[in-house]
């Protein structure tokens, strides 16, 4: 079983009564089409929040697939806490998408004709 989904940070926000923002692993959803994911706010173990701007959400638009958004939410919500590569409780991106970023952003600072330059291979980083 697959999904295929499209994450984009939204403009969408929600405000909360009260001095903390929306708690992280908020879901927000108007129709069947697409949904609004909080993957950083407020903190209840920690009670805090970790960030100094309000916290945009992620929309999330299914294009195919079985499971539902809340089932889809909850497999981002957890990537985006598997980065031990830092001390943050959690990312605001999934590690996939947030870990070959940084692999980009590395491979960008080479140049073509470097003999010795790294694999230009993403699986070679994983």
């Amino acid at each position: 079983m697959y999904d295929l989904v499209t994450l984009r940070k939204s403009p969408f926000k929600l405000i909360r009564y009260g001095s903390m923002p929306v708690p992280r692993g908020s879901l927000c959803s108007f129709d069947s089409s697409s949904s609004f994911l909080y993957t950083k706010g407020y903190i209840p173990e920690l009670k805090t929040y970790p960030g100094v701007h309000v916290p945009a959400p992620f929309e999330i638009t299914k294009a195919r697939g079985d499971s539902s958004y809340k089932e889809i939410c909850r497999e981002i919500l957890a990537l985006t806490k598997l980065n031990w590569n830092t001390a943050d409780f959690c990312s605001g991106l999934p590690i996939t998408i947030g870990f070959s970023r940084n692999v980009g952003q590395v491979l960008k600072e080479f140049d073509d004709d470097d003999i010795e330059g790294p694999e230009k291979i993403y699986r070679f980083y994983m």
